[in-house]
């Protein structure tokens, strides 16, 4: 028994062509395998209000790749970001940030971006996340100490 031809219009077959060259580009980019890899290296996860928290991420890529050094200040919405380093020869960020908050808080992941130097070819991979406690200072540190009236007349504009 034949079977009757299946008829597609123009327009439809046009559709199918496009969907199955997306598909075929989507397989494609897969199998772009660049060595990246993204550590991030913390002292502590619990700090005091106030102090200086600094975020190492060593990174490791391919010959032929480059780090393109992020803008991060924005990266943190529960941090300030108070300044930020990369050193090349070690292949390491550093991004201090410091948080006048109390509680828990995420490290987020914030996206890195590497170019391959021959290709042009961006490569973009998220560094890792963090759980971070931020407490209030110590009671031996937080006692507040009175301020003389010596003091505080001295320092009175008139």
């Amino acid at each position: 028994m034949l079977s009757k031809p299946i008829l597609i219009d123009t327009t439809k077959k046009h559709i199918l062509i496009v969907i199955g060259m997306c598909f075929c580009n989507i397989l494609t980019a897969n199998t772009n395998t660049a060595t990246i890899d993204i550590e991030l290296h913390i002292k502590d996860t619990t700090y005091e209000i106030g102090d200086k928290i600094v975020l190492e991420y060593v990174l490791s890529f391919d010959n032929g790749k480059r780090f393109i050094v992020p803008d991060v200040t924005n990266s943190f919405p529960d941090f300030e970001v108070l300044n930020t380093n990369y050193d090349s020869t070690n292949l390491t960020f550093f991004v201090n940030i410091i948080s006048f908050d109390t509680g828990n808080f995420v490290l987020p992941s914030i996206p890195f971006v590497f170019e391959d130097i021959n290709s042009r070819e961006l490569y973009t991979r998220f560094t890792p996340y963090r759980e971070t406690r931020i407490r209030p200072l110590s009671s031996e540190v937080s006692v507040l100490k009175e301020i003389p009236v010596s003091l505080y007349d001295e320092t009175r504009i008139h």
